[in-house]
């Protein structure tokens, strides 16, 4: 992508919402914006122009803009300095020396535009993956920086929660504060692009009837002198019913905060057990987990040593066009795009070879090849006899889903807390 053009044409539109193409050719025709041509695959990656964009606007004569960057890791970009959600957002203009009568009236609209006025108070440690980066949004409208640049900045939102970032950050733009690029990838809609055969569902791995997602306020341990002035809250989500079924997929539903991630922990063991009586079956099923963070599973020094498996390998490196060596090589998996890591990540999950394969967002920061090298590992996954329940907030990765697997929904929401 020619990146003096894309200045340019960000320069002039102060919003610009850049579509990167996803069509079944994206690996041989590479991406497309609107109007414009299409480039060389190697840029249909919205992190990697991002991030050049980053550096191209860093290189700037000074005064260089202020440039901040949206991506995926949004759990390395939170200070964890701050007690509640509204000092958090207001840090950066804390910083810039904005006095602190200023502050509170704009950080107070700024959660308003996203929806999280009701978390103002909240522990930032308390909040979901998706209010999480409507957090990061906001610190980022707070700080009024000269350009935003966002990478798919809906990603893992339910659509109200969407709606209202896109809606604030054109705000920002159109108000005349900064200017913004988005970057996004366009969903093809044909379901023939995978040409996987047809799984049959086998039989039931495990089952619940009304389960919780429940999250306590954790005890004080004995080396925890400081009391918390802000302890986190009880948390209990709806009750749902779930089903875990050999060679096929539950889609867990629902809003951010609803609980999902909650409950996934629970299943895998990482939290508090889900109660007595939840699994009829005599026998429990082995569990592994993919967290909504990649980077939190990043256990190995290259990326080789975290795959163990010449089957999924062969898959995610695709080696029969647009390999990817770094996938195979001493890369350390923390220097890979945050698509290569999603997929080595996914990957190694599978390897485990367990019963039950839980993915929470496992789409989110993927490329459109590597999101059609996602269903080859969910495929191998589904027909090795392992049972797939996965969080998602795109609708159209399940309907794709669904053109070689058994689909089932599970809806969960908020209950309390």
């Amino acid at each position: 992508m020619d990146i003096n053009a894309l200045h340019r044409q960000v320069c002039t539109e102060k919003f610009s919402h850049i579509m990167l193409a996803d069509d079944y050719s994206a690996d041989n025709h590479g991406s497309e914006k609107h109007g414009g041509e299409t480039t060389d695959t190697a840029n249909n990656d919205a992190w990697q122009i991002a991030h050049t964009y980053y550096e191209f606007l860093r290189g700037e004569p000074a005064p260089a803009p202020r440039v901040v960057m949206l991506g995926y890791e949004i759990g390395s970009v939170v200070s964890h300095q701050r007690d509640t959600v509204i000092e958090e957002i207001a840090q950066p203009m804390e910083q810039q020396g904005i006095a602190a009568a200023d502050m509170e009236p704009r950080c107070q609209e700024i959660l308003r535009q996203l929806g999280l006025e009701k978390f103002a108070h909240a522990h930032p440690a308390q909040l979901s993956g998706g209010q999480t980066r409507r957090m990061l949004v906001a610190s980022f409208l707070a700080a009024c920086p000269d350009v935003i640049i966002a990478c798919e900045p809906a990603a893992g939102l339910d659509p109200d929660s969407a709606q209202s970032v896109l809606a604030a950050l054109r705000n920002f733009a159109v108000s005349g504060a900064g200017m913004v690029l988005c970057l996004d990838y366009q969903r093809s809609a044909d379901r023939e692009q995978f040409r996987l055969p047809r799984l049959q569902p086998g039989a039931i791995v495990a089952e619940w009837s009304g389960i919780r997602a429940r999250r306590h306020t954790p005890k004080r341990r004995w080396w925890q002198f400081a009391k918390n002035t802000n302890p986190a809250r009880e948390f209990s989500s709806a009750p749902v019913d779930l089903q875990a079924r050999a060679g096929a997929v539950c889609w867990l539903r629902g809003d951010n905060g609803a609980g999902k991630t909650t409950l996934l922990r629970q299943l895998a063991g990482l939290s508090e057990d889900t109660g007595s009586g939840t699994n009829p079956h005599n026998s429990t099923p082995t569990v592994s987990l993919a967290l909504q963070d990649p980077a939190a599973q990043v256990l190995d020094a290259s990326a080789s040593a975290m795959l163990d498996d010449d089957k999924l390998r062969d898959i995610i490196t695709d080696t029969t066009a647009h390999a990817s060596p770094e996938l195979t090589g001493d890369t350390h998996p923390l220097d890979l795009s945050p698509s290569q890591l999603r997929l080595l990540q996914v990957a190694a999950v599978i390897a485990q070879r367990r019963q039950m394969v839980l993915l929470d967002e496992p789409d989110v920061g993927l490329t459109p090849a590597d999101r059609r090298r996602l269903h080859a590992l969910l495929h191998e996954c589904l027909s090795g006899g392992a049972a797939v329940i996965m969080t998602c907030h795109d609708p159209s990765l399940l309907q794709d889903v669904a053109t070689y697997a058994e689909v089932t929904e599970a809806k969960i929401g908020r209950s309390s807390g």
